[in-house]
């Protein structure tokens, strides 16, 4: 039997908690896009995170700390920029 999920009528928007969890450590590529574009990252050990947004723009985060969530709507975690790891992605 499913357990009851009282969200799945309300659908998700831009303001909503991540819906779906992926391995963002598997996730990283200098030349694939990310299966679908994600919302949130979880940074799990500290570091850089290189990532590219929506509107195409590469961008670093510099020392993330261990713990720390970003926020945004992310196309790609790139490979080369990246030293952050334990990555959890959040569609």
């Amino acid at each position: 039997m499913p357990i009851p999920n009282r969200f799945s009528a309300s659908g998700p928007s831009p303001l909503s908690p991540a819906m779906g969890h992926y391995d963002g450590d598997a996730a990283k590529s200098d030349s694939t896009d990310l299966a679908e574009v994600c919302r949130e990252i979880y940074v799990g050990v500290g570091g850089d995170v290189k990532v590219s947004d929506t509107s195409g723009a590469a961008v670093t985060f510099k020392n993330v700390p261990a713990g720390s969530f970003l926020t945004g709507f992310f196309t790609r975690i790139w490979a080369t920029g990246t030293t952050a790891s334990s990555i959890v992605i959040g569609v």
